[in-house]
């Protein structure tokens, strides 16, 4: 992390860190670093819907954008889990835009729900509502 975000993740509240995280998330899909993204997902959750990397790869790839816009759309929090509502839009306009999906096109909004636990300094793990 760079000393920024360190400082606005330091001073930030829990819905702060939890928002920072899913950008975070967010953008090792948008770099394609699926590795990086696999690699912070909940180890039982990764054992019940992704079990190789592939499997996460397949799935971002069917639900998400090849560049995503986040928008957050709801907080909320359960003890120590943090769930997230998030919309994910069409960061290039149609570029990548793979309309054999049938989505409608760059003008559709994908859904995600993320649930997240805050570990000690940077560290986080993360799942969500799987399609």
């Amino acid at each position: 992390p760079t000393d920024t975000f360190k400082e606005q993740y330091d001073n930030g509240d829990a819905q702060t860190k939890v928002q920072m995280n899913i950008n975070k998330f967010i953008l090792m899909i948008n770099n394609q670093d699926y590795q990086a993204a696999y690699d912070v997902l909940n180890d039982n959750f990764k054992n019940n819907y992704f079990k190789t990397i592939d499997d996460f790869k397949n799935y971002v790839k069917q639900y998400a954008y090849k560049y995503n816009n986040m928008q957050v759309d709801s907080f909320d929090v359960n003890g120590n889990v943090y769930s997230c509502g998030v919309s994910l839009s069409d960061a290039t306009n149609g570029a990548y835009v793979d309309e054999s999906k049938g989505t409608g096109g760059s003008g559709y909004i994908y859904s995600w729900k993320f649930y997240m636990q805050l570990n000690d300094g940077y560290d986080f793990t993360l799942s969500f509502e799987v399609q």
